[in-house]
């Protein structure tokens, strides 16, 4: 986070403090990687809906992907090609984690943290709708850095962004 955006956070901590509220800091109750891993593996069977050349092509990278590649192909190909005995696992770790929010936001009313616009990309999209940008001349995959930090939220829970 930058300085600005830092100061602009602690300012309105302030005014709130003033106003009569209690503040603390507070650190969710799992890690980011935890939640991308369950996102990951929750939404990415919608892509078992896909045509079959773009079926076999994810079965094909499933089948020599590294469990510890964390790249989007990798992670779209596990979650695409997921058994559905797996798929209610990852389920059940997802509703653990909806349990731990409904807790955790028990004790908190508002969070704080940064939001950040940006003006419309020209976005475009290959064979499994990735999104990228074309930088350099080069498809870069901006999937992860524009929509990542939303993860946190795909956990199904009610979220209002103010800017």
């Amino acid at each position: 986070m930058d300085s600005e955006t830092s100061k602009l956070i602690s300012a309105t901590v302030e005014d709130l403090k003033s106003a009569g509220a209690n503040i603390e800091n507070a650190t969710p109750p799992f890690f980011f990687k935890d939640s991308d891993d369950v996102t990951e593996n929750y939404l990415t069977p919608h892509d078992s809906g896909a045509p079959q050349e773009t079926l076999d092509t994810i079965d094909e990278i499933a089948k020599t992907v590294e469990d510890n590649d964390m790249s989007s192909m990798a992670k779209t190909a596990r979650g695409a090609t997921l058994l559905y005995r797996d798929w209610v696992l990852v389920n059940a770790k997802r509703q653990f984690m909806r349990q731990q929010w409904r807790a955790f936001f028990e004790n908190y009313d508002v969070i704080l943290c940064p939001v950040w616009f940006s003006q419309p990309l020209n976005m475009i999209t290959d064979l499994f709708m990735r999104k990228g940008l074309k930088i350099n001349g080069k498809k870069e995959n901006t999937g992860i850095q524009l929509y990542g930090q939303v993860r946190l939220l795909w956990l199904t829970f009610q979220v209002q962004a103010l800017p």
